[in-house]
């Protein structure tokens, strides 16, 4: 959400395009950075390769920097926070001082969620409270076994009744032990790569030119301002408009091909709005 609103405050003027370009080129490769350093930060894994975004042709100096970094996010995270701030002393980022502060928060608020995730991975569950907890399931083993053997009528009934209590705890001891550690490369894990690869999907759309500019509208009084609501479904519609633009068919209005839901012009009512005029139907029937 932050890089996204600093594309949308980016500046328009055309004679600030090429260094609006080259601003948002640099953000977008330190997004890409940032969050699979940030994964590589607070994961587990023997291989750390990861799909980026080309960052050739930054500094030398400071991906060398970089390398020796206790934490790297925390650094490209700076890097971030001072090219914006570079931004908007030199007009590129065009917006207001408090708008701004805004995407400052969410990159903050970004750190601090990352910290806590980090203790997940550096403070484990104490070496003598695991051990207990495991000698203390072993005991409760041992004595189930006792109390089943000797209070039930049947063999089958007291293997049956030690069994299910047992295999309740242990299975949520285990369960436990997965959830301890979920930035490994266990096959219950988080699946780390492809949240990076997700990420720079999502970078890559939203520097797309169509993201960048907003949708042209033509707007037709008589059609608009009725107000319309349809029940579609949205890929539906849109693979259509798509074969319109790719001429696979021919092109027509873009109407809504659906189920009408409502009245031209008619607004949804509220759950208390139906009950209210239903009780004011019944007492002037009576």
């Amino acid at each position: 959400n932050a890089f996204s609103s600093v594309l949308a405050f980016s500046n328009a003027s055309p004679e600030r395009a090429a260094e609006v370009e080259k601003f948002q080129h640099l953000l977008v490769r330190l997004m890409s950075m940032l969050y699979g350093s940030a994964l590589t930060d607070v994961s587990e894994l023997d291989d750390t390769s990861m799909e980026f975004l080309d960052f050739t042709g930054l500094s030398d100096t400071s991906l060398s920097f970089l390398k020796d970094a206790h934490f790297k996010s925390e650094v490209v995270l700076q890097w971030i926070q001072k090219l914006i701030a570079e931004g908007a002393a030199s007009d590129i980022i065009k917006i207001a001082p408090p708008i701004l502060s805004r995407v400052y928060n969410q990159l903050g608020n970004g750190i601090v969620l990352l910290n806590n995730a980090q203790k997940l991975n550096e403070f484990p569950v104490p070496f003598p409270v695991a051990q207990v907890l495991v000698f203390m399931l072993m005991l409760h083993w041992i004595f189930t076994v006792l109390v089943c053997a000797s209070t039930a009528d049947s063999p089958v009934y007291a293997f049956f009744e030690a069994f299910v209590v047992v295999i309740i705890y242990w299975s949520v001891h285990y369960i436990a032990e997965e959830l301890e550690q979920p930035f490994g490369s266990d096959p219950n894990d988080l699946p780390i790569a492809e949240m990076q690869f997700d990420m720079n999907r999502s970078l890559q759309d939203l520097m797309s030119a169509e993201a960048r500019d907003v949708p042209s509208f033509d707007f037709d009084r008589d059609w608009h301002g009725q107000l319309e609501t349809k029940v579609i479904s949205l890929d539906v519609h849109l693979t259509r408009v798509r074969k319109m633009v790719t001429g696979e068919i021919a092109p027509t209005r873009q109407t809504l091909i659906g189920k009408t839901s409502g009245k031209p012009g008619a607004k949804p009512r509220s759950r208390l709005t139906k009950i209210a005029m239903t009780m004011a139907r019944r007492q002037s029937a009576e």
